[in-house]
């Protein structure tokens, strides 16, 4: 056989280059796209919470029971600040560990990711359309399936709205256990928590439950579901019904952080606030147990609504929780989709090389 019988016929000007035959399953390249979106939602949300440590550490102070209504004394913004600023600005950095910011990372990769996949398999499950993801959200061709989905029989959109309800929900839980330890390790510093669970877990199932969670876990998955919800939800289903003149990159952007900043963590804030006045309890409580309910009526007696409600927790609680999660509608929707072809070529290649370098064409 001689070389001119391997050589592969030349292309005229006329001729269409042979492009290399897509080899990833639908499911495949679904599955490669949704590990690619959580990844990076891991990197964006741990970068930017690390950056912000101060913001949080003045957040979690005046979302909790040591900040206090003082009538014409120092606002409650000043107490934060200060019992911050006592222990250094720095010191929101020092109390940061390994666990932190791996949790961070899991939490928003996580986060992503369960409700990707709880999304994907809900919606096969009761055969209703998955959440729109992307571009798809700027799609003319979209907004009008959407606008058809409203004649939808009763019982589809029954099952659309458990859906879009269980899915963030049990995403959150998820985000929790992993989540919540580091957050009151980074509350209570990583010397008390540990004598705290100390205290807490024993061998019962009860003990084992507590051990696993976390204190305070409750109000954590909660705050959680309310954000989750707010991001993957509420803010891109939405944004899509808007004209399509004002569904733009940087609307989706300041569409996003306004629901951020005012609705979601307007309810956050009560369950963020029930979150630290529920570890102060739990640790000075000798058995390391706390009631919900009694924490709630103490707090109401002490403080009325304030004690989980004031311009103060909710300035400190956007100063601390908007930048990272404000921002992911757009992040998730906006930037990531601009790499997410390259990543699936990336993936057939290193599939093709594994195969052995046999590259099919069709023309």
């Amino acid at each position: 056989m001689t070389n001119a019988k391997l050589q592969q016929p030349a292309l005229s000007d006329g001729d269409v280059k042979p492009k290399p035959e897509k080899i990833l399953s639908k499911g495949t390249e679904q599955a490669i796209l949704v590990a690619y979106r959580s990844f990076g939602l891991g990197v964006w949300g741990s970068t930017l919470r690390f950056i912000g440590m101060p913001l949080e550490k003045v957040a979690l102070e005046a979302n909790s029971g040591r900040v206090k209504h003082i009538p014409g004394g120092p606002s409650e913004l000043s107490q934060a600040i200060r019992q911050v600023a006592q222990r250094g600005w720095a010191d929101p950095w020092k109390v940061v560990t390994t666990r932190s910011m791996t949790a961070w990372f899991v939490q928003y990769g996580l986060m992503g990711l369960a409700f990707q996949m709880l999304d994907l398999g809900i919606s096969r499950a009761l055969n209703v359309p998955p959440q729109i993801f992307g571009r798809r959200i700027f799609d003319k061709e979209n907004l009008e399936a959407m606008d058809r989905s409203r004649d939808s029989p009763t019982k589809q959109t029954v099952l659309l709205i458990f859906k879009s309800i269980t899915a963030p929900f049990l995403a959150s839980v998820a985000e929790s256990m992993v989540a919540n330890k580091a957050e009151v390790t980074r509350y209570l510093g990583p010397a008390t928590f540990k004598a705290l669970q100390a205290r807490r877990v024993d061998k019962s199932i009860l003990g084992r439950i507590y051990g696993a969670c976390g204190p305070a876990f409750a109000p954590n998955v909660a705050r959680n579901f309310i954000m989750s919800s707010t991001s993957f939800v509420i803010t891109p289903n939405l944004f899509a019904r808007l004209p399509e003149e004002y569904r733009t990159p940087r609307n989706l952007l300041l569409f996003g952080l306004a629901l951020n900043m005012g609705p979601a963590n307007g309810l956050a804030i009560t369950m963020q606030s029930l979150w630290g006045r529920s570890l102060d309890h739990i640790n000075q409580s000798p058995t390391a147990r706390s009631s919900y309910r009694q924490v709630i009526s103490t707090s109401l007696e002490q403080s009325g609504y304030r004690a989980f409600f004031t311009p103060t927790k909710l300035f400190t609680r956007v100063l601390m929780n908007t930048p990272a999660q404000g921002t992911i509608p757009w992040f998730a929707n906006v930037l990531l989709p601009k790499w997410e072809g390259k990543v699936v070529q990336i993936a057939e290649t290193i599939l093709r090389v594994i195969g052995g370098g046999t590259v099919k064409h069709v023309n």
